[in-house]
């Protein structure tokens, strides 16, 4: 079962998912490219097919 702080985290990041580009700028190298939205995509993982 997940942590509180992933839970925390995981919601913060669906009520603002610009927070993303935030966050990882300063670590990015060089500028990122201009952007209108953010939007975000499914976060579920209900199927992992692993290497083989």
């Amino acid at each position: 079962m997940p942590k509180i702080e992933h839970e925390f985290l995981t919601e913060l990041f669906q009520n603002d998912p610009g927070l993303a580009v935030e966050f990882a700028a300063p670590w990015l190298a060089g500028d990122l490219p201009r952007y209108t939205r953010v939007t975000l995509q499914s976060n579920r993982v209900n199927k992992v097919d692993p290497r083989r």
